[in-house]
């Protein structure tokens, strides 16, 4: 099992209510993505923690690995750009007990940051603007005790 950060500011709704992670498999540009292809990496019974707001307001269980599909919702940002072609994850979403910014724990969380595609600027404790990023098991551990998560099993 891994755990998942992804930032969901512009689609949180959509996500969360249709119980999924979708993004374009590429750039805008055409050019690869790091943290988009890592929908591909996500497996059946990874933790996911969903990020929009400033806050960690979700915890996710994926259903499924990554496929191919067309964008589940109409692009509210850039409506001339639909970019359909992209990776779809099913996640079962739930809120987490306690809502979470983490800018303001950035003492227990520096610690356990990647050094090399952290979620969180180590300085600022601000998302960096990156979609899907893997979250080591000592970070995972300390968000699940922050948001109150450590218990929480995402429904059936």
């Amino acid at each position: 099992m891994h755990c998942w950060w992804v930032n969901q500011n512009a689609t949180w709704k959509q996500e969360i209510a249709g119980g999924y992670m979708w993004c374009p498999k590429q750039a805008r540009n055409g050019a690869y993505n790091r943290f988009f292809d890592n929908m591909r990496r996500v497996a059946a019974g990874d933790v996911v923690f969903s990020h929009y707001g400033q806050r960690i307001r979700n915890i996710g269980i994926a259903q499924c690995r990554a496929i191919t599909d067309d964008r589940p919702f109409k692009a509210e940002r850039f409506p001339e750009e639909q970019q359909f072609d992209g990776w779809l994850v099913r996640v079962r979403w739930q809120p987490v007990p306690t809502p979470v910014r983490p800018a303001s724990h950035m003492e227990r969380l520096r610690p356990h940051l990647p050094g090399r595609y952290s979620p969180l600027n180590p300085v600022t404790g601000m998302a960096y603007q990156r979609y899907l990023v893997h979250v080591p098991e000592p970070l995972a551990r300390v968000l699940r005790a922050l948001t109150g998560a450590a218990d929480v099993e995402p429904p059936a």
